[in-house]
């Protein structure tokens, strides 16, 4: 899609040391979990945010999370900058924090129904042949 700008995060695997919330008679006070993590992701989406609503690179802004680390961002490009913010809350399960949705122009929810309807056939051609959906899919 022309004019339509993609910001992924990173997130970071590894093992750490965590405090039991009970001790346990005879048992060490610390377990070492596997601990899965997005480094960097909030920071640099909201940055992107900010200054593509500085530079005017768009009108309005989606932002596809549940995240309350948005919420400052958000607000000054839409009462800083004079920009809509559409917030689509990806999770059905959960309601966006009030300070989200507070900062957003619009708010939206994104339903398995949104997902179902925006898929693909299982088989489309194109001029370099057939691509199938796998079956696990």
């Amino acid at each position: 899609m022309p004019n339509l700008s993609i910001h992924y995060g990173a997130f970071r695997s590894g093992t750490k040391r965590r405090p039991l919330v009970r001790s346990l008679p005879g048992l060490p006070n610390y377990v070492e979990v596997w601990d899965t993590e997005e480094k960097g992701s909030d920071v640099n989406l909201a940055t992107r945010l900010l200054v593509d609503g500085f530079n005017r690179e768009y009108q309005q802004a989606v932002v596809v999370s549940n995240d309350a680390d948005f919420a400052g961002a958000m607000q000054y490009v839409r009462d800083g900058l004079g920009l809509r913010v559409t917030l689509v809350n990806p999770d059905p399960k959960t309601p966006s924090p009030r300070s989200l949705t507070n900062a957003a122009t619009y708010v939206r929810r994104l339903w398995r129904s949104h997902l179902r309807r925006s898929q693909f056939h299982d088989r489309i051609a194109d001029a370099q042949g057939v691509i199938s959906k796998p079956l696990g899919w």
